[in-house]
């Protein structure tokens, strides 16, 4: 019962999106299931050391650090609720601290095979403009893959040449729309008309909206027509986004704006990126950069 008061909450109230409900859900439903199996008890008298019981499990088990903490923050939000809910008087979570993860950088591609990209991808079907048109938005808006998926016509503002992003918890934001997108959105609706089922702008080519895989396959095999590098995804084109106008000039804040973070300090990661950025072009121009690592 309290479970589904919990994902009605994170539903209604904090209008969360069906992926992260489902991940929240799924954490919370294998703590209930351990606990049943290993001491006997239920979610409502969990304890401390039964947490941390689970918490070992998972690590004996080879779970990723990254993969542990989010069962920990489910676990923790989770008795966040009940405690707020006064079904329960002590949060066994609460002095529970995450594990250290190592910091890694954001992997982008760089800006001069994107260019080249661009320049030569076909548009000449219904489903190349798609694909040319899902790069566009992805690397000359920075949006993530959700918010890409359910893009409508309507977001997308001509007039004043803004599209506007529903992001994270339901956050708008208005990030201004290139040329590049305008020319190809001509191109592009006409075609998408004659097929369109859904209301959302990218659609399958049965005029279906478009589901995370899709999205993920296309730009994943479009960017290896020019880059080799390991990691390929839509998430690649967001890093990409950031860290090219970093690199030419723009500011912190307009970046934090534009890729809709919460805090500066999600942002701040793509200084790091640009740091080893400048190494490299220093270890190539500078006769003393043998010692630069």
């Amino acid at each position: 019962m309290e479970l589904q008061q919990f994902i009605a909450y994170l539903q209604n109230e904090k209008r969360y999106s069906p992926h992260t409900i489902a991940a929240y859900q799924k954490d919370i439903q294998e703590f209930e299931q351990y606990l049943q199996t290993q001491y006997d008890s239920s979610l409502i008298k969990a304890q401390r050391k039964f947490v941390r019981s689970w918490l070992a499990k998972l690590i004996s088990e080879q779970l990723k650090a990254r993969s542990v903490n989010r069962k920990l923050s489910s676990l923790k939000s989770f008795y966040n609720y009940l405690q707020k809910q006064d079904v329960i008087q002590a949060n066994p979570t609460q002095t529970i601290q995450s594990l250290k993860v190592e910091e890694k950088l954001p992997s982008f591609t760089e800006q001069k095979p994107l260019i080249q990209l661009f320049e030569h991808l076909p548009q000449r079907s219904f489903s190349e403009l798609r694909t040319y048109l899902m790069l566009q938005l992805l690397y000359f808006t920075g949006m993530r893959r959700a918010e890409l998926i359910q893009l409508t016509e309507a977001d997308i503002d001509l007039t004043n040449k803004e599209i506007k992003i529903l992001g994270k918890g339901n956050k708008v934001r208005m990030v201004p729309l290139p040329i590049q997108i305008t020319k190809t959105l001509q191109k592009y609706l006409p075609l998408r008309e004659q097929i369109a089922e859904d209301k959302q702008l990218l659609l399958t080519d049965a005029g279906k909206t478009m589901y995370p895989k899709f999205v993920y396959r296309v730009v994943t095999k479009t960017l290896g027509l020019v880059t080799t590098q390991a990691k390929k995804s839509p998430h690649t084109l967001r890093h990409s986004f950031a860290s090219h106008l970093l690199n030419n000039g723009a500011d912190l804040m307009s970046i934090k704006e534009l890729l809709g973070h919460e805090s500066l300090q999600a942002t701040q990661v793509y200084t790091h990126t640009n740091i080893e950025e400048l190494k490299k072009i220093y270890s190539k121009s500078h006769p003393s950069s043998k010692k630069i690592k």
